[in-house]
């Protein structure tokens, strides 16, 4: 198994505010490092929540269904503020892994970088 890390560089999008923290991929397992969320503010105060959430295929008892882990759930990221997650988080190849501004995303307010593990 070859390991190679990893760091993906996102923002979030004022469309919807839903972005993936990794980007997808059937062959490989990832194992999240650490993610570090910025809060940039803009001109005006923009005190954000988001949630992060893990989709997944299928079960681990080998049933299937799709279900959705929520590892955070309406987190509080003040203006000008960094949230930071630093325990490891492994992901299965079918895996997604989304970030979600539960307020009315600001264009490129919030700034975030994952950290992982691409093991093939």
């Amino acid at each position: 198994m070859a390991d190679t890390l990893k760091v993906h560089f996102v923002k979030s999008t004022a469309e919807d505010g839903i972005v993936d923290l990794v980007p997808t991929g059937v062959s490989t397992t990832k194992t999240i490092l650490s993610i570090v969320i910025c809060n940039v503010g803009e001109t005006t105060a923009n005190d954000a929540n988001f949630d992060i959430y893990i989709y997944g295929v299928g079960y681990e008892d080998g049933s299937s269904g799709n279900t959705n882990i929520r590892l955070y759930n309406n987190q509080s990221l003040p203006d000008k503020s960094t949230f930071i997650h630093d325990s490891k988080i492994v992901l299965k190849p079918a895996d997604t892994f989304k970030f979600v501004q539960k307020d009315t995303p600001v264009a490129n307010a919030i700034h975030i970088t994952t950290s992982y593990l691409d093991q093939t």
